[in-house]
């Protein structure tokens, strides 16, 4: 049987066990430092947001209008499990789940996206045209930049740009979104008593602006070989310019304007959310950081926080920049009690197998634990699993077993040594002996796990990793034990026969 000749292959090419356990620990310690790093795995929640922002509308308006009409689109899209919407002031968002068994996603999130182009009774007025976005979690905010200070809400928003640009550069930043910004306007206040005066109506105001504030194509215009794009363009950039519109004139050259009955002025939106940020209680916004697929996130937040770093020595002591919500201090966290646990768990080993077995078993025994674990963790890489809160937690809990098979192996050749046997027979024959029941203890463990890597749904998504990084891990654990361990027993004869006798 192949299985059988295992352990004697490791001991009759010890070279060749040797150079690969150095091979394999370096190509672990590389991946480690060389793997991305990330909250969560990237998945797909099988479901579609539809977004449509319309100001000044009442729920019942957005209701009627907007909602209403995308849903009736979507009745016609196959493969929808089920619609559910909110209509509140200002904006629609629908909701659209997927079955869990769609085969051709990116079919159906163009099937949804078409049926919301097919809707022709949205509002005239309408700015922007609803945004279908998949829900995923590689569009999950790593990190928000808090801004507040006093100073104008103006001056604020200025340095915020200038910040936004800043952390834009960087290649892994996918996007960064604002919360609580208010944009800027142009507000035309009407004086009721100036408008009394002149006889003169909002309608009225509001048309004179309407008539001024064009930008409309006219044409070419077509001469001796060349060509000239018409185009009208009086849009406002300043309050100066809105001051200075006609609202009516008579033939006598008197004329009414702008200026006569209302005051123009640079302001911000009401309509737009505000932030309010603890505990000073100050409002501003946030800048929200959305990495890219590929990005390492540690890696990221850091150069975010050397930009933010750099920042704040050129921005006045008024402005206060606060780093929040970082997901990769979770990361960290967890990357921390992995490594801890495997060096506490490494000497702790060590210890015990000291006191029951010699020490040079002992020693060949507790290196399997690195060996094993690089292994696992370049065959992890190797599947394409990243480093992340659920894949660690899988190594945290498998951590533990990667010795088992081990110290049963070592304890049966130690007992072979121990009646006399040459330690390279008694390596050979004390690994043949365990072979069955260590590789059975290993598939038992496998089997139990092997359920949840079929495991459908979004759950089944994120626990996807657990089975996957376990069953590497115990895989790897019975390749050291039974091919790699035998072969490392026979090293110091003479210091393994000492113990002994």
């Amino acid at each position: 049987m192949f299985l059988s000749k295992v352990p004697e292959h490791g001991v009759k090419n010890k070279l060749l066990v040797n150079l690969l356990s150095a091979l394999l620990f370096l190509a672990g310690t590389l991946t480690v430092f060389s793997t991305q790093r990330e909250a969560f795995p990237n998945v797909t929640f099988d479901a579609l947001m539809i977004q449509t922002n319309y100001p000044g509308a009442t729920p019942k308006e957005i209701e009627t209008l907007i909602t209403n009409h995308i849903e009736d689109e979507l009745e016609s899209v196959s493969d929808i499990k089920d619609i559910s919407s909110i209509s509140a002031e200002g904006y629609s968002l629908v909701s659209v789940r997927f079955e869990s068994d769609v085969k051709n996603v990116d079919k159906l999130i163009n099937d949804v996206q078409q049926a919301v182009d097919r809707v022709s009774e949205f509002p005239s007025d309408l700015e922007h045209l609803p945004t279908v976005r998949e829900m995923n979690t590689k569009d999950a905010p790593i990190l928000e930049i808090a801004l507040s200070g006093d100073l104008s809400r103006k001056q604020l928003q200025e340095y915020g740009k200038a910040l936004e640009l800043l952390v834009k550069e960087i290649p892994q930043v996918s996007k960064v979104a604002r919360s609580g910004w208010k944009d800027e306007q142009i507000w035309v206040q009407a004086d009721a008593l100036a408008m009394q005066k002149y006889r003169i109506s909002l309608d009225q105001i509001s048309d004179a602006l309407a008539l001024r504030n064009i930008n409309l194509p006219g044409g070419n215009l077509k001469g001796k070989g060349k060509e000239f794009l018409v185009r009208t363009n009086t849009e406002f950039t300043t309050p100066d310019e809105i001051n200075e519109v006609v609202i009516r004139a008579n033939p006598t050259g008197q004329v009414v304007r702008v200026k006569d009955v209302a005051t123009v002025e640079y302001a911000f939106d009401d309509a737009s959310s505000s932030i309010e940020l603890r505990p000073n209680g100050e409002t501003g916004f946030t800048l929200t950081v959305i990495k890219k697929e590929s990005a390492d996130i540690i890696k990221l937040v850091d150069q975010v926080e050397i930009i933010v770093d750099n920042f704040k020595k050129v921005a006045p002591a008024e402005l206060k920049i606060t780093l929040i919500n970082d997901v990769s201090f979770w990361v960290k966290r967890r990357l921390g009690i992995l490594l801890k646990n495997g060096a506490v768990g490494l000497i702790l080993v060590l210890i015990s197998l000291i006191i029951f077995l010699s020490p040079p078993v002992a020693f060949w025994t507790a290196l399997g634990l690195p060996v094993a674990a690089s292994l696992g963790i370049w065959l992890m890489s190797y599947f394409g699993i990243n480093i992340h809160l659920i894949s660690m937690f899988a190594l945290i809990m498998v951590m533990g077993m990667l010795v088992d098979d081990a110290i049963i192996v070592a304890e049966n050749i130690y007992r072979r040594m121990e009646e006399g046997m040459p330690p390279k027979e008694a390596a050979i024959v004390g690994g043949r002996e365990v072979l069955k029941p260590v590789t059975t203890a290993v598939l038992t463990s496998v089997l139990v796990f092997v359920p949840l890597a079929f495991m459908t749904g979004i759950f089944g998504k994120f626990v996807f990793a657990i089975p996957v990084v376990v069953i590497l891990m115990l895989l790897a654990s019975w390749i050291e034990s039974m091919w790699i361990l035998p072969a490392h027993l026979t090293e110091f004869e003479g210091i393994t026969k000492f113990f002994i006798d």
